[in-house]
């Protein structure tokens, strides 16, 4: 099974779920304030593709062997009434799981809908082993980090963007090290820190309390 975050709805059980994955190159976290979002309406269950994120070490880079892991987790989670959601890379292997070749790669029931977000068309096959070879070559600085980012969007971002967010020596955290909180969201059965949908990535954060006492940043 894959690593997922699982964001459920206020509206309980008769909610339709939402499995969700990311864009090449990023993780399951593209997703999280979108989930907190859709929460009124939707549980949201956000996956990581084999190669990335909490997946990085898991094989099976082509788009079929993709699908096909997908489809184990969808049945391990046992989604009955559920709304494939594919971004870029993962809108191929979504269009792989909602076609006839879903079922020929084990998965149970079928998804009701299929949601592509500026998907990666179907034809020429995208990713593979030399690719990922020659990205765990590259040299893992910040600035070559920044320059992935940046030279996969289509605007200039701004600056805050990329600012290094504050070091935090107690409480919980949420993504990339900001303090957030622990909404019911769980990581492959565990719970995962959740950032505030009221507080955006370039507010300033304030102080948290830890264990009684105000978290130390520095």
């Amino acid at each position: 099974m894959l690593p997922i975050t699982d964001t459920p709805s206020s509206a309980g059980t008769i909610a339709t779920t939402l499995v969700t994955s990311h864009s090449f190159g990023f993780s399951r976290r593209e997703w999280i304030e979108v989930a907190d979002l859709l929460s009124d309406r939707y549980r949201t269950v956000a996956v990581d593709a084999p190669g990335f994120g909490d997946a990085a070490d898991v094989p099976g880079y082509s788009m079929q062997e993709m699908a096909a892991q997908f489809a184990e987790t969808i049945n391990a989670l046992d989604l009955q009434r559920y709304v494939l959601v594919g971004h870029s890379m993962t809108g191929k292997v979504m269009s792989i799981l909602a076609s006839r070749a879903g079922a020929q790669l084990g998965l149970a029931h079928p998804p009701e809908q299929l949601v592509l977000l500026t998907p990666t068309p179907l034809g020429r096959e995208v990713g593979g082993e030399d690719l990922r070879r020659s990205l765990l070559a590259q040299t893992k600085t910040r600035a070559n980090a920044e320059r992935f980012v940046a030279d996969r969007s289509a605007l200039p971002l701004p600056a805050e963007v990329f600012a290094a967010p504050p070091r935090t020596t107690c409480g919980s955290t949420g993504p990339h090290g900001r303090p957030g909180s622990t909404k019911a969201s769980t990581r492959t059965g565990s719970t995962e820190p959740r950032r505030s949908p009221s507080r955006p990535w370039s507010s300033p954060p304030t102080a948290t309390p830890c264990g009684g006492s105000p978290c130390s940043r520095s």
